[in-house]
C-alpha cells in the first residue's frame, strides 16, 4: 500500500520535461533566470517584481493556457530546470554539478565530525526532493537544513576543539619505555 507510490506510473516528471521542451521551443531559453530566482529565493516579489516563479508553477501556467489544465502546482525535475535556463548545455552542466554534489555528499558522510554523517545522510535523501523539483523550492528548504546543521555543528563542535588528535601515521610503542632509577 505505501510502496505503490514508488512504482505507480502517475508521476509527472516525464510529462513536465516534455512540456519544458515545448515551452523553450515556443518562448526561448531563459538564460539563467530560473537559476538566479532559485539562488535568490529569499528576495520577495515586492522587492523584485520580475522575480521568476518556481519552474513548476510556470509549467502549470503554460499547461493551463495551452492545454486547459486547472492547477499549477507541478514538479520541475532538475533536467527541466537545466533545459529551460540553458538548453542542452544546461543539462550537461547540471549533470556535472550534480555529480560534484553527490561526491561532496559522499565526503561529508565519511568526514569526522558530530554532524557530518547525519548531514550526509539527510542531504542524500533530500536529493530526491531536489531532483523532483522545483529547484527554487528545494533550495529554499535545503538552505534551512544547511543552516540547522551548521548551527548544531557550531554548538557541538566547540567541545571537540580541545581534544588532542593523533596522526594515524604515528606508531605508538608496544611496550612502555624503561624507567630510569632515581
Amino acid at each position: 500500500m505505501y510502496f505503490e507510490h514508488f512504482i505507480d506510473l502517475h508521476y509527472d516528471a516525464w510529462a513536465n520535461i516534455s512540456t519544458v521542451l515545448e515551452m523553450v521551443n515556443l518562448n526561448g531559453v531563459r538564460y539563467g533566470e530560473q537559476l538566479l530566482g532559485s539562488l535568490l529565493f529569499f528576495v520577495p516579489h515586492t522587492l523584485w517584481e520580475a522575480k521568476p516563479h518556481a519552474t513548476g508553477i510556470d509549467i502549470g501556467q503554460f499547461l493551463m493556457v495551452y492545454y486547459k489544465l486547472d492547477f499549477d502546482n507541478l514538479s520541475a525535475p532538475l533536467i527541466a530546470e537545466a533545459y529551460i535556463d540553458f538548453s542542452v548545455f544546461g543539462v550537461i552542466a547540471y549533470a556535472v554539478g550534480l555529480a560534484w554534489g553527490v561526491r561532496l555528499l559522499d565526503r561529508l558522510y565519511r568526514a569526522d565530525g558530530p554532524v557530518a554523517r547525519p548531514a550526509g545522510i539527510y542531504f542524500a535523501l533530500f536529493l530526491i526532493f531536489a531532483l523532483r523539483g522545483a529547484l527554487m523550492i528545494a533550495v529554499a528548504y535545503g538552505s534551512g537544513a544547511v543552516l540547522a546543521f551548521m548551527t548544531i555543528g557550531w554548538f557541538v563542535g566547540g567541545r571537540r576543539k580541545h581534544r588532542v588528535r593523533r596522526s594515524p601515521h604515528v606508531q605508538l610503542p608496544r611496550t612502555p619505555p624503561a624507567r630510569a632509577a632515581h
